[in-house]
């Protein structure tokens, strides 16, 4: 009987380390309980690469950063690729390769864009860890242009955020090595004396700007 009870409680502490494991990348990321990037649908005009604009109520649909807006009832993905960007009244997106990422800071002719997705990989991890795995894991596509957006109230989402730099017109995702190129020489002691301060962070918008502002022009 002791030995049933030692091989019990070895097992649980062996089933907790695990979920221990699998939690502690999640603790970083942010949490969210919709799969879009607003509460309610928000008038916007999308501006199309061809230069004509459309007036939908739309959002941004987390799962792949896509644009999705309302036909009647039925809420529609619109195809990327067409698409430049979309203002709302708080904020712009811009196509950047396959997504739609918002435009965070401006400085000249350069851009600071940040794009917020919901991390599939951890969610799944997570989602192991507490033993919820379903058949949907956040609601898949109807077809190839209609989209269901219901999320269950009680489900968290781990989001994914990247920004990206537009420097004299190309675009990078913000990290050390793809801006060093775009740095003008007279400025990379600059650049590396600003990545070398202790409260630096890549995460963080205010030295991304500073980033962009004090190194880039």
């Amino acid at each position: 009987m002791q030995d049933n009870k030692t091989i019990r409680a070895l097992t649980a502490l062996a089933v907790a380390a695990a979920l221990l494991v699998v939690a502690l990348p999640l603790e970083a990321q942010n949490l969210v309980r919709r799969t879009t990037e607003f509460a309610m649908f928000k008038p916007a005009v999308i501006v199309l690469n061809n230069g004509s604009t459309l007036k939908k109520m739309a959002n941004i649909f987390m799962r792949n950063g896509s644009l999705v807006y309302k036909r009647g009832n039925t809420t529609m993905q619109a195809r990327t690729q067409a698409i430049a960007r979309v203002e709302f009244d708080s904020a712009t997106f811009v196509r950047i390769d396959t997504l739609l990422a918002e435009v965070v800071d401006t400085v000249g002719g350069n851009v600071l864009c940040r794009s917020r997705t919901i991390d599939m990989e951890a969610y799944q991890q997570m989602a192991y860890a507490n033993r919820q795995i379903t058949s949907v894991e956040i609601s898949d596509f109807v077809n190839v242009s209609s989209v269901d957006l219901s999320a269950a109230e009680d489900i968290l989402y781990p989001v994914r955020t990247v920004y990206y730099m537009t420097i004299g017109g190309k675009t990078v995702r913000v990290h050390e090595r793809t801006l060093w190129p775009l740095v003008p020489k007279e400025k990379r002691r600059l650049y590396r004396t600003l990545l070398s301060l202790p409260d630096f962070s890549w995460s963080d918008t205010g030295w991304l700007k500073r980033l962009m502002r004090d190194c880039f022009q």
